[in-house]
């Protein structure tokens, strides 16, 4: 237990923060990017060869394509006049989006990189001005009649912009007149104001977790090491002070939530929508029957949750599981180390039920420097996938030679293969996917390469590292999701039905909805009802189910691939070539799952429980746990 005086506090985190810059410079590989092989990072000329032809592209936007756009106002009454300026807005959309993926490349690659930063708020100047070049497209196409829009949607001339245009149609109801509209749009910046101060509480009015005995002037600064401690009291005071910062200002943090809450009934119920939720679906084209489909037939389907729940109490010798012991490792420590290289050739090896076309597209990303490696002094942390319409897909990795990097490979390559075959199948309206199905490309990747490393594990206890590895990316990936999905319906809900939202009733909501999903074995304590205010994803209207539903359809067409089942991969590869071309729960579908039905949920939590049952079975062989 470490304690500082009130006086020594600036002085420590002083230090903390210089042991941690230290750390993240000479615990790596490369001391500097120079010395980063070629062949492991990006190829940024690829996409401009210099300044000047960034520079080109700028002012085509701003001096040539923008006016051009402008020009149509007041003048979309053809088919052909629709053509023209949508064919303008997509030549400027496409030259928007390369900028702005150089920009964001150079600068994440540096982040001190300070002619980087200058292209990135240049580029965020163009799309104000592009934003306002193009606001009458929408409207204008919308102000014509039903018949007229369906004239437009099935004229030869339009066939590549139908389904767009069909989308466009979909909304119509929900479009208000001209005048209402205005108004809506002047409330844009303020409608923003909940996340603002919510971002302003959490980054910057944010103290280090820390607790202060006014008896004594004593600190005691918030240690990962307490979380693991044998003392149960110890643990406690260990989330207690984790959670401390978010309790001083839990009532703040409340009140913007409630506001952001607030916002979109507002925005719901002006534009006619039975429902906050049903407005966000829409604005994605998915049903909500999704949405109430994922939390239902969970919620139906929780006793293998909680037969985890009672294995992990067993497996740390308690009869109930507190909040506090959730840090408290299964298993004992391992570790796998795995080389870049390694790591390569293990995700092909996985990978190959997917057949000789995707390994060879593999081959070329891996050849062609789409992936930035390893990391460098002032590197955005973390890893991503980004593609744009007219170059390569691109991931950024910090790889560290363990199996979470693995895993992060395979998923971004997912990301990074689904972004090519869209963009070589379709034209630029169609090729853009949802959120919806972004997800499950890289999850099924994630998938073949769990169930690989699965099936050639040498050891027992290896196997066991693996599968306790998997069963948790499915908890926090499905189960910890769907209760954030849950939450975030009821706090609407309350607002909505007039039952009113406070600190205190979302508290008891979470407590509520925590207790269902764990099981009579969990014991929750009183500062984990403090959870949902450390999640910014509740700012983002109803957008945490993706996680899930996509983890949820993964998981049976990874089964048919791995399995070689006849059509699969075909059937899996036209998934990833329809783009966007089609509403994101009929594209899954041709893949093989509905996700308005309970049968794939019911699959998932049949598989979830298949795996706690291996991982019990292995734990009682090698003496982990008495049988």
């Amino acid at each position: 237990m470490k304690k500082q005086n009130l006086a020594k506090l600036f002085a420590f985190l002083l230090i903390a923060v210089l042991l941690f810059s230290q750390g993240a410079v000479f615990a790596e590989n490369y001391a500097t990017r120079d010395d980063i092989p070629e062949e492991y990072k990006w190829k940024l000329e690829t996409i401009y060869k210099s300044i000047d032809a960034f520079n080109a592209d700028y002012d085509e936007v701003l001096k040539d394509i923008l006016p051009k756009i402008e020009a149509y106002k007041g003048k979309l009454k053809s088919s052909k006049a629709i053509l023209e300026v949508l064919k303008l807005d997509d030549q400027m959309l496409m030259k928007y989006y390369k900028m702005n993926m150089y920009a964001k490349m150079r600068l994440d690659i540096n982040q001190l990189d300070s002619e980087a930063a200058e292209l990135s708020s240049r580029v965020g100047y163009l799309l104000v001005k592009a934003g306002a070049a193009e606001a009458f497209i929408e409207p204008e196409i919308l102000s014509k009649s039903d018949r007229a829009l369906d004239m437009y949607i099935n004229s030869s001339l339009l066939k590549d912009y139908k389904f767009y245009l069909q989308k466009l149609k979909d909304k119509k109801a929900h479009v208000l007149s001209a005048s209402e509209e205005e108004i809506l749009a002047k409330l844009g910046d303020f409608a923003k104001s909940p996340e603002e101060i919510y971002d302003k509480l959490t980054l910057a009015d944010a103290h280090y977790p820390y607790i202060i005995d006014y008896e004594t002037g004593e600190v005691e600064f918030y240690n990962p090491a307490l979380m693991r401690s044998e003392d149960p009291e110890e643990r406690k005071r260990g989330y207690e002070i984790l959670y401390s910062s978010t309790a001083d200002m839990q009532y703040g943090l409340s009140q913007t939530l409630i506001s952001e809450v607030k916002k979109n009934v507002f925005f719901a119920t002006v534009r006619k929508y039975e429902s906050a939720l049903q407005a966000s679906m829409s604005s994605v084209h998915v049903p909500t029957q999704v949405y109430d489909n994922l939390i239902d037939t969970l919620n139906n389907n929780l006793d293998s949750l909680h037969k985890y729940m009672e294995l992990r109490a067993k497996a740390i010798g308690f009869e109930k599981i507190h909040s506090y012991d959730m840090a408290l490792p299964m298993l004992p420590s391992y570790r796998m180390t795995i080389p870049y290289e390694e790591g390569k050739a293990m995700v092909k090896e996985a990978l190959k039920p997917l057949g000789e076309e995707y390994i060879s597209m593999l081959d070329y990303a891996f050849n062609n420097n789409w992936i930035d490696v390893y990391p460098s002094p002032n590197k955005y942390a973390g890893g991503y996938s980004w593609g744009q319409y007219d170059t390569d897909p691109i991931i950024l990795m910090n790889y560290t030679d363990d199996l979470n990097s693995v895993s992060t490979l395979a998923h971004e390559l997912g990301h990074s293969m689904h972004t090519w075959y869209a963009k070589n199948n379709n034209n630029y309206r169609n090729y853009d996917y949802a959120i919806f199905n972004a997800e499950v490309a890289s999850t099924l990747n994630e998938l073949l390469l769990s169930k690989y490393l699965i099936n050639k594990a040498e050891t027992n206890i290896e196997k066991i590292y693996l599968l306790n590895t998997m069963i948790n990316n499915m908890r926090n990936t499905v189960f910890i999701q769907a209760m954030y999905a849950e939450f975030e319906k009821s706090i609407h809900e309350a607002i909505e039905t007039g039952a009113g939202l406070s600190a205190d009733s979302m508290k008891y909501i979470w407590l509520e909805i925590l207790q269902k999903y764990y099981g009579d074995n969990y014991v929750p304590e009183d500062f984990i009802a403090l959870w949902p205010l450390e999640i910014p994803h509740f700012f983002m209207n109803f957008y945490v189910y993706n996680y899930a539903t996509s983890f949820i359809a993964a998981c049976p067409i990874s089964d048919t691939i791995y399995n070689g089942e006849e059509g699969a991969v075909e059937n899996y590869l036209k998934y990833l070539k329809a783009g966007g071309s089609d509403y994101p729960v009929e594209i899954l579908k041709k893949a093989g799952v509905d996700m308005t039905k309970p049968e794939p949920i019911e699959a998932f939590t049949d598989l979830f429980d298949s795996y706690v049952k291996q991982l019990e079975q292995l734990m009682i062989e090698e003496g982990l746990i008495a049988n």
